[in-house]
C-alpha cells in the first residue's frame, strides 16, 4: 500500500511540475501581423500542446506613420495594430487551449517591464501557470519599408540600416527607447531567456535567411531574422525554425 502512494504522489507531482513548466516557444518578427500571416498554423499547434508562446515584435509596422494617425483615427496607427495583433493573441489561445480557460480570459493591457536597460511594452494573456498562454513584446522601433530605405518620418532610419552600420543607433517610435545593433541583439536574448521556464531546450521561430528559398522578403523580415538568430546563435540548445514570409 505504501509502495502505492509513494507511485501515486510521484505520478501527481510529475504532472504538476509539467503543468507548471510548459514548453516554452519564441516567434520573433518585424511586424503586428507577421506571426499570423507565416507562423499561425505552429503557434498554434504549440499551444495545443499545452505551450506557452512568445511573441516579440521588432518594429511597429507604422509604414511611415511615425507615431501619427491614419485616417483621422483616434489612436496612433501603430498602437492600433499592436491591439489588433493583442486581440488575436486572445483568440489563438482560446481556440488552441480552452481546455484550459474556455474564453474567460479579457485581453490583457500593457505593462511596461525593464529589460536590458531599456523600458518595454509587455502583454500577458492566459492562465498564471503559463500553459496555454501567449506573452507579447513590443519594441516599436521603425518601418524600414520593403527595400530597407526607412520612412522620412522616421528619420529613413531601419533595421537594415542599423544592422550595415550606416545608422549608429534606432530609437522606437514613441520615443522610449534607443538601441544600437549590439543592444537590440542582447534585448531579443534578454527576453528569450527571462521567458523560458527552466526549459533548457527550446525553438525560436522566425523569417528564413536564404534568399534563394526565400527571394524578395521585407527588409525588416530579414533583419529582424538576422538579429534573433545573432541573438541564439551561442546557444546550441536553442534551435531555430526558419519560415517562408513574402516569397
Amino acid at each position: 500500500m505504501k509502495r502505492i502512494l509513494f507511485i501515486t504522489a510521484f505520478i501527481c507531482v510529475a504532472a504538476f511540475k509539467v503543468q507548471a513548466q510548459p514548453e516554452v516557444s519564441y516567434f520573433i518578427q518585424a511586424d503586428e501581423d507577421d506571426w499570423q500571416l507565416f507562423m499561425s498554423k505552429k503557434v498554434s499547434g504549440d499551444l495545443a500542446a499545452g505551450g506557452k508562446a512568445i511573441m516579440i515584435t521588432l518594429t511597429a509596422g507604422d509604414e511611415g506613420y511615425g507615431s501619427g494617425t491614419f485616417n483621422a483615427a483616434p489612436i496612433a496607427y501603430y498602437l492600433a495594430k499592436e491591439q489588433g495583433a493583442v486581440n488575436s493573441t486572445k483568440t489563438i489561445s482560446d481556440i488552441s487551449y480552452s481546455a484550459y480557460y474556455p474564453f474567460s480570459y479579457p485581453v490583457p493591457i500593457a505593462q511596461t517591464v525593464p529589460v536590458n536597460g531599456k523600458n518595454i511594452t509587455k502583454y500577458t494573456y492566459g492562465n498564471v501557470n503559463g500553459v496555454g498562454s501567449v506573452v507579447s513584446y513590443f519594441l516599436r522601433l521603425p518601418d524600414g519599408g520593403q527595400n530597407g530605405s526607412g520612412f522620412p518620418t522616421t528619420l529613413n532610419k531601419s533595421l537594415m540600416k542599423l544592422k550595415q552600420g550606416t545608422i549608429p543607433n534606432i530609437t522606437s517610435v514613441d520615443g522610449v527607447n534607443t538601441y544600437t545593433w549590439n543592444e537590440l541583439v542582447e534585448t531579443i536574448l534578454s527576453i528569450i531567456l527571462s521567458e523560458r521556464e527552466g526549459d533548457e531546450q527550446f525553438f525560436i521561430n522566425t523569417s528564413n535567411l536564404n534568399a534563394a528559398v526565400n527571394p524578395g522578403d521585407h527588409s525588416d523580415h530579414i533583419f529582424s531574422s538576422t538579429a534573433a538568430q545573432e541573438a541564439v546563435l551561442p546557444y546550441l540548445s536553442i534551435g531555430i525554425n526558419e519560415f517562408i514570409f513574402d516569397h
